[in-house]
């Protein structure tokens, strides 16, 4: 596997590669000052006759584009024409992602994109390759050093090459920090357990390919007759069979064996069975059924049970609860809540029907027979979760979101079934925390077979099974931010207390769980001190000044589009890394003004459409248009970590523990603090 980077810029193009087990980078340049072209054809047909895989960072949406256009044209490509190719898909970026898009079955050279894999393509998981130098803790974070467009001078060019034998080399430490993903998509792709371009499948779409594939395309897809062709002329197209709802009676998908005793349990269920949910399928934006009720709750003994389209949440906050002599603290889990609610229950979505039922719980069966850890566990476990988020896709050949909300409304009224159960036959029980699949409760010790006895029955009667852990101790600030010590001295930390391993099993804990790459990582140190403070009473500047790592201390921040990020008065590269020092500047984000305002503008008058506020020179005042008290428009300045100084930290060389101001850090640690 060859790890590469392209620069380009008007006079100036060049591709630097290195191997995945080699330390040293080849350049070759394209430029009005050296031609490599044909030395990087050689290697590039090279690549090409034995199908060695290309990696990079968003090279299917970037750089093998133009790598297949210089293979496409090798004798008339000049570094003009692969720069036009160049602002090409920057262009159709904001009108057709897809426009340029090189299918897998038409590639030369075969591309592995850790962009995709990590699924950072997803806006909720965007991350950018100098975010991820930053979680990779590299030694500098540096962005493109000249403006994109910039005519080069030769020193500009050699700065330019050294810019991209870095990216180069950081693109390839994330490589090897995801060779266990690569090595899982090569395993089932030469297994056959799932085809098509299997390399770049973020963990999501490689587990309902796996199920989609095994239903099989007859099933799960259909030929439609469009009249939208070009000219009017229509024709025939393959689209995903769907279960189009315009509305779901959610008296339809909750399950009539659930029952409740408690008065306040009732008024929720009975309320839910009378609403009738409308998703929007015709606005993709809007078409899934997530969030679309809210603020439903139940308190019993004082604690308060939410509920939502997405699952049940409920926590005590601030709180600490601690095991003894006499009590102790229960944790229970239901194993794979929601594939197991459609399987034991045999539901699917409508259009899809027996086949559905017969293959999914085969994959959970299936699944049993690999050992933990293997990659067919993992591949089987992500087709289970994966195929039941596709069900609320508007685009999958799943979609069925009354399927959905049969699982989730129906997930969180059996979890309250327990809780009921629980709460009216364990004498002195304390609810702690309630979530999607599970539940925190502290009871007598004298209460333990009870509640045994309670949950077995449950399972007996729900068909579920469930996980239980015994904790020692927990501090729980709310429900998505906790520390847990279990019997066995295990920590379990979630939300603002979690941390990645420090050494060698750094980046294995960066990767694993819910993947936590996409995520700034910030002055994890902090956490560390607060978690110290509870769990052994060490103060929190004992542990502060105690470490020796500053990558512990730094921070990164990004600046959004248009915005630009200040130290004082010196501009800042777009993601800029730093740490809070007694001396420094304050650190200020400048946005341009609203969307649609010029700075230094005369404000838009209340009444005055926007149409006919830009029919007039906004420079000059006048009191039909604008404010009356010619107020103007400015540029915005927000505040980062406001009232502190800090300093910028893009080359870990330029860290000062001199400057370093403990006072900050051991007041974010306070915060953490739950007494």
């Amino acid at each position: 596997m060859i790890v590469y980077d392209l620069e380009c810029y008007p006079n100036f193009f060049s591709c630097c590669a290195v191997s995945l087990d080699r330390d040293d980078c080849t350049t070759w340049e394209i430029s009005d000052r050296r031609n490599d072209k044909t030395a990087l054809l050689e290697w590039l047909h090279y690549l090409a006759t034995h199908q060695i895989e290309m990696c990079g960072f968003n090279n299917i949406g970037y750089d093998y584009i133009l790598i297949h256009e210089l293979l496409r044209t090798p004798i008339t490509a000049t570094y003009e024409t692969i720069y036009a190719k160049s602002q090409e898909i920057f262009a159709s970026q904001n009108r057709n992602r897809w426009a340029l898009n090189i299918w897998p079955s038409d590639r030369i050279i075969p591309q592995i994109d850790l962009f995709k894999i990590w699924h950072f393509d997803n806006q909720a998981r965007s991350q950018s390759l100098k975010g991820l130098e930053h979680n990779m803790r590299s030694p500098r974070v540096v962005n493109l050093p000249i403006e994109p467009g910039t005519m080069l001078t030769s020193d500009q060019m050699d700065s330019t090459r050294t810019y991209g034998e870095y990216d180069t080399l950081e693109t390839r430490r994330f490589a090897r920090i995801s060779l266990p993903e690569i090595d899982l998509r090569r395993k089932l792709r030469d297994d056959g357990m799932i085809a098509g371009d299997v390399l770049n499948f973020n963990a999501t779409k490689l587990g309902k390919e796996l199920l989609i594939q095994r239903l099989g395309h007859k099933i799960t897809h259909e030929r439609k007759w469009t009249n939208t062709g070009f000219n009017g002329e229509g024709y025939f197209q393959t689209v995903p069979r769907q279960t189009i709802r315009t509305h779901i009676p959610l008296r339809d998908v909750i399950f009539p064996y659930i029952k409740f005793e408690h008065p306040e349990f009732q008024r929720v269920h009975q309320w839910m069975l009378e609403q009738t949910l409308e998703p929007d399928n015709i606005n993709p934006e809007r078409a899934t059924t997530k969030g679309v009720f809210k603020g439903v709750s139940a308190i019993i003994n004082g604690f308060q049970f939410n509920y939502g389209t997405g699952g049940i949440h409920g926590s005590l906050v601030s709180t600490a609860a601690h095991n003894d002599a006499d009590n102790m603290i229960l944790d229970a889990d239901v194993a794979s809540l929601y594939p197991s609610i459609a399987i034991v229950n045999r539901m699917a979505p409508a259009h899809l029907g027996e086949a559905f039922i017969e293959h999914y719980a085969a994959l959970k069966i299936e699944r049993f027979k690999h050992k933990k850890g293997t990659p067919g566990n993992a591949a089987l476990k992500l087709g289970l979760n994966g195929s039941y988020g596709d069900s609320n896709n508007i685009y999958s050949p799943l979609y069925d979101p009354a399927f959905t909300m049969g699982i989730t409304l129906n997930g969180q009224l059996l979890i309250s079934m327990l809780a009921e159960l629980l709460i009216q036959h364990v004498p002195s029980l304390k609810m702690l925390q309630v979530n999607t699949d599970g539940l925190t409760v502290k009871i007598p010790r004298t209460s333990r077979a009870i509640y045994n006895e309670v949950c077995k029955h449950w399972e007996n009667f729900t068909l579920l099974e469930l996980e239980f852990v015994e904790y020692k101790s927990m501090w729980i600030r709310d429900v998505n931010n906790y520390v847990a010590i279990d019997i066995k001295g295990k920590l379990k930390t979630k939300g603002a207390y979690w941390t990645p391993d420090i050494g060698e099993g750094y980046a294995v804990s960066m990767s694993g769980g819910p993947g936590h790459w996409h995520q700034p990582i910030n002055h994890p140190i902090v956490a560390r001190a607060a978690i110290d403070y509870m769990t052994h009473d060490i103060p929190l500047e004992v542990t502060l000044s105690a470490c020796a790592d500053p990558f512990e201390f730094l921070m990164v921040y990004k600046s959004t589009r248009g915005s630009t990020l200040y130290i004082g008065e010196t501009a800042q590269q777009k993601v800029t890394r730093y740490y809070v020092s007694r001396d420094g500047g304050a650190m200020v984000k400048v946005s341009p003004p609203v969307e649609g305002a010029i700075s230094g503008a005369f404000k838009r008058k209340n009444g005055v459409s926007h149409h006919e506020y830009n029919k007039h020179n906004p420079f000059i005042w006048n009191a039909e248009f604008h404010t009356g008290n010619r107020s103007k428009y400015d540029d915005r300045k927000t505040r980062v970590q406001a009232g502190w100084l800090v300093t910028q930290c893009n080359d870990i060389r330029d860290f000062n523990w001199g400057k370093l101001n403990y006072d900050f850090y051991q007041a974010e640690a306070e915060k953490l603090v739950i007494r």
